[in-house]
């Protein structure tokens, strides 16, 4: 299939809508199936929870199967091997090779077994037979990666500013797949944004679409039934802050001389944790604004 030119909606749904009626068309013609789908891009950019199960439920979960590059990471037990510049967000964490075999053999017309991780446990758990459906959907950090770009018919960047990527990977992984401290989880970002740079914002050069997915506090605060803290107070000095939008801020204040990070929306702090003065430094390098 040929690459088409690139789209840019104004807006992440209807540029989903206009990529799902483009690729339904492909497979009604009988023009070439199966149709392989990359949907790559940075950590926390709704890649999974958003584009792909929008692309799923508007091609349509009968002609459409998703495989997530995090089944194939290798786990807890091996994450001391992988604790060098881009932490372990590389492709040999995420077992890039093996899922490149998978989903070439999909894309040949031949059934799979695919492993299934599960995040509490730190491991895969277990595996399922997967048919070569007529399009097949490869997420993931790295699903346009090295020689995934050639093996995709159509690859999707999926982007968001840094400030949502932190706090979209801060609260799913204090809330959701690890329970990790808010601290633990907010210094465990940082090394990220070296993999993003280096190695998942040059996927983007090869996308065939570009959707930012747009972020509100409010998201988080619904998904994941996020209660402000009790007795909290914004009446403090902040020595630096970002304004994500006009009811929410990122903040940090001194405290009796320790620094603390908070999230502050509608005049309610929902996180409230001290950093150290080397955080400190990290976070206000930072533009907050980037994709």
């Amino acid at each position: 299939m040929d690459r088409i030119e690139l789209l840019m909606a104004g807006s992440a749904s209807a540029t989903i809508n206009e990529i799902a009626d483009y690729i339904e068309g492909i497979v009604m013609a009988g023009i070439h199936t199966p149709i392989v789908i990359s949907v790559c891009g940075g950590t926390s950019t709704c890649k999974s929870t958003y584009v792909t199960q929008n692309l799923v439920e508007e091609i349509g979960p009968d002609i459409c199967v998703a495989v997530e590059l995090d089944n194939f990471q290798k786990g807890r037990e091996s994450k001391s091997e992988h604790l060098g510049f881009y932490g372990h967000d590389t492709p040999e964490y995420f077992g890039h090779e093996a899922y490149y075999r998978v989903i070439s053999d999909l894309k040949n017309g031949n059934s799979v077994m695919v492993p299934f991780y599960n995040y509490k446990e730190g491991k895969q758990t277990s595996i399922t037979a997967v048919e070569p459906w007529p399009v097949i959907i490869a997420e993931g950090l790295f699903g346009a990666y090295g020689e995934m770009a050639d093996l995709a018919d159509y690859i999707i960047y999926v982007e968001s500013p840094l400030y949502a990527r932190l706090l979209r990977r801060l609260t799913r992984n204090c809330y959701e797949r690890y329970n990790a401290t808010p601290i633990v989880a907010f210094r465990n970002f940082f090394p990220t944004l070296n993999s993003h740079n280096d190695l998942i914002v040059p996927q983007k050069e090869r996308a065939n679409a570009i959707i930012e997915v747009p972020y509100k506090f409010q998201e988080s605060i619904e998904r994941f039934n996020l209660q402000p803290i009790t007795n909290s107070s914004i009446k403090r000095h902040f020595i630096w802050e970002y304004q994500m939008s006009t009811d929410s801020l990122l903040g940090v204040f001194d405290d009796e001389s320790d620094l603390f990070f908070c999230v502050v929306h509608e005049n309610n702090i929902y996180f409230s944790f001290r950093i150290s003065n080397e955080l400190f430094r990290k976070l206000i390098s930072l533009d907050m604004s980037s994709l």
